[in-house]
C-alpha cells in the first residue's frame, strides 16, 4: 500500500480519479455541466481524499479513545501509540481505494 512512497500512492490516485471522470464526465456532458478534463478529476481526486481523510481520522479516534477505555476498565499500561499514526495510514488507503470502487461500481452500472 505504499508506505514508504506516499506520493506514489497519490498519484495512482489521482489516475484512478482521471478513469472515474471519464465514466462521470460523460453523464456530466449530458446534464449540460462541462468543467475541464484536469480540473474536474481534480474536484474528483480532492473529495475522495479529504472525505477519507476526515473519515480515517474518525475511525482513528474512535480506535484511540476505545483502547484508552479497554486499558482503564482492564487497569493495564497504556503502550503501543506509536501504532497508531500507522493505523491511520493503513485506514486512509483502504478507505481511499474502497470509495473509489465504489464509485466506480456505481457509475459503471447499468
Amino acid at each position: 500500500m505504499f508506505y514508504n512512497i506516499k506520493i506514489l500512492f497519490f498519484v495512482i490516485v489521482y489516475l484512478m480519479s482521471m478513469l472515474l471522470y471519464c465514466f462521470i464526465g460523460k453523464q456530466l456532458a449530458l446534464a449540460g455541466i462541462m468543467p475541464g478534463f484536469i480540473l474536474g478529476s481534480l474536484i474528483i481526486f480532492g473529495g475522495i481524499v479529504v472525505s477519507c481523510f476526515i473519515a480515517s481520522l474518525v475511525l482513528l479516534l474512535l480506535f484511540k479513545y476505545s483502547y484508552l477505555t479497554c486499558c482503564r476498565i482492564f487497569k493495564k499500561e497504556k503502550s503501543g501509540f506509536s501504532v497508531f499514526s500507522k493505523n491511520f495510514w493503513i485506514i486512509f488507503t483502504g478507505l481511499i481505494y474502497l470509495i473509489i470502487l465504489i464509485v466506480f461500481l456505481k457509475v459503471t452500472e447499468y
